[in-house]
């Protein structure tokens, strides 16, 4: 049986966004817990290229630049780059059945 712990604050979520909030909670000197249980690998993780469809990760996010500039604040910016990532100008999002259909353009 493993020991209890204790958290100021608990993130679930370890996505982008639940990631960033608890690595700057926790720069801000609180105790916290993070709990994934997608596993999903991170973004940092991810390949340069998918070399099989078992590989290709269709999900995508759009960053917008405060969010770049709150990425560059806690340092992980540069891991972001080092991933998958380009510019764009327009995206099209579409559900599974083929029901739904959004286009955002930047």
């Amino acid at each position: 049986m493993s020991e209890a712990q204790t958290f100021d604050i608990l993130v679930a979520g370890g996505g982008m966004i639940g990631s960033a909030l608890a690595l700057g909670l926790s720069r801000q000197g609180w105790h916290v817990g993070l709990v994934e249980g997608s596993g999903h690998e991170s973004l940092v993780e991810a390949p340069d290229s998918a070399t099989t469809v078992a590989d290709f990760e269709p999900r995508v996010s759009a960053i917008s630049v405060a969010s770049q500039q709150l990425l560059e604040q806690l340092g992980v910016w540069s891991e972001v780059t080092a991933g998958r990532h380009c510019p764009y100008q327009t995206m099209t999002v579409w559900d599974g059945d083929g029901t739904g259909r959004i286009q955002f353009e930047a």
